[in-house]
C-alpha cells in the first residue's frame, strides 16, 4: 500500500513538473493588432474624439521625458496640415502575468500648416492595454525639428 502510494505521488509530480507554465505571446495580427492600427489612423487623421476614447481616463502619456496630457497632444496635432505613416512595424505583446503591450517603431512624415514644412522622424511608441484602454503610453523620438516647425506653425502671421 505505502509502495502505491509513493507510485502515484511520483506520478503525480512527473505530470505536475510536464504541465507548461504559460508562455509569452507576440502577435503581428489579429484583433489586438487591429484596434493598435486603428488607433494610430486615429492619430494620423486627427480624430481626437476617436483617440481620446483608447484611453483610460488615468492614462499616463509620456513623449520622451515630458507627461502630457491628451488636450496637449491635439494642440500640437492642430498645427500639422498632415502625417504620413511610413516604414512601420507593430506588434502586440501579450506576457504571461496578464500584461499587454502594443509597441510600434515607424517613420513619420509630417507637414505644418502655414510653413509647409515637412519633416520626417523615427518613431517608437509603447503601450500598456488593460480592459481595453491604454493607461500608459510612451513615445521616442528626436524632438528638434519637430519643435522648430511646430513653433513656425504656431506663430502668429507677420503683418506687413
Amino acid at each position: 500500500m505505502k509502495r502505491q502510494i509513493l507510485w502515484l505521488f511520483a506520478l503525480a509530480l512527473m505530470l505536475a513538473a510536464c504541465q507548461q507554465a504559460p508562455k509569452d505571446i507576440i502577435l503581428t495580427s489579429g484583433p489586438e493588432v487591429d484596434w493598435a492600427k486603428e488607433m494610430m489612423q486615429a492619430f494620423v487623421d486627427g480624430d481626437w474624439t476617436k483617440y481620446r476614447s483608447y484611453y483610460a481616463d488615468t492614462a499616463v502619456i509620456m513623449r520622451n521625458s515630458s507627461k502630457v496630457s491628451p488636450d496637449s497632444l491635439a494642440q500640437d496635432r492642430s498645427f500639422v496640415d498632415k502625417i504620413e505613416r511610413e516604414t512601420e512595424a507593430l506588434e502586440v505583446l501579450k506576457y504571461a502575468n496578464g500584461d499587454q503591450w502594443n509597441v510600434w517603431w515607424g517613420s513619420l512624415t509630417t507637414t505644418y500648416k502655414g510653413t509647409g514644412t515637412v519633416v520626417k522622424m523615427q518613431v517608437h511608441t509603447a503601450r500598456k492595454i488593460v480592459n481595453g484602454k491604454v493607461v500608459i503610453d510612451l513615445a521616442y523620438f528626436d524632438p528638434t525639428a519637430t519643435t522648430a516647425a511646430g513653433l513656425a506653425a504656431a506663430a502668429p502671421p507677420v503683418m506687413k
